[in-house]
């Protein structure tokens, strides 16, 4: 059983974020954060099955409530559901989970969400949720993004594929 235990930061310090200006109509694009994160893959975990689908709403509730108490153990409020960021994320796991890591366009979250903020995290790895986190917190760009005081939203998505999820999480201010 191999590991792969790379953190690999794309650009400044870590995921995307972009926030809307208080001027209507224009955007500006705050590069403090630019990576991925590829978290621990067990090579011999490709020959499992793939979790039912229960079992990755679990993950995923799992995944949600280990960010929240990252938040918590350093004083942030919890992130709630958000029904339109959980769409994205939904929609960008599916789209690369059996392709290079990339981030989503956040300024059409930004708009569709109708949000003042939005930052992403993606990971990929076969881990259980608390490593998946811990690994973000270990990053500064995830963590930051994670730690934001001004996201009051989440989406949180992973796909099983290859014997690994990739998770993607999506967070927001909404307007």
């Amino acid at each position: 059983m191999t590991r792969d235990w790379r953190i690999r930061d794309k650009g400044h310090y870590g995921a995307p974020m972009l926030s809307r200006l208080s001027t209507p109509g224009r955007w500006a694009a705050v590069v403090a954060l630019a990576a991925t994160a590829v978290v621990p893959v067990t090579t011999a975990a490709s020959a499992e099955a793939a979790p039912s689908a229960a079992a990755q709403n679990r993950y995923e509730a799992k995944v949600q409530k280990a960010m929240n108490a990252a938040r918590s153990d350093h004083e942030r409020k919890k992130l709630k559901t958000d029904k339109c960021a959980n769409h994205y994320a939904e929609a960008w796991a599916r789209k690369i989970s059996n392709r290079s890591i990339q981030h989503q366009d956040l300024g059409r979250i930004l708009a569709k969400c109708h949000a003042v903020r939005a930052s992403e995290n993606i990971a990929r790895g076969n881990v259980g949720s608390a490593k998946m986190v811990s690994l973000w917190m270990h990053s500064p760009g995830h963590k930051a993004n994670l730690l934001d005081k001004k996201v009051t939203r989440v989406g949180v998505a992973t796909v099983w594929s290859k014997g690994r999820y990739t998770a993607v999480t999506v967070f927001i201010k909404p307007a």
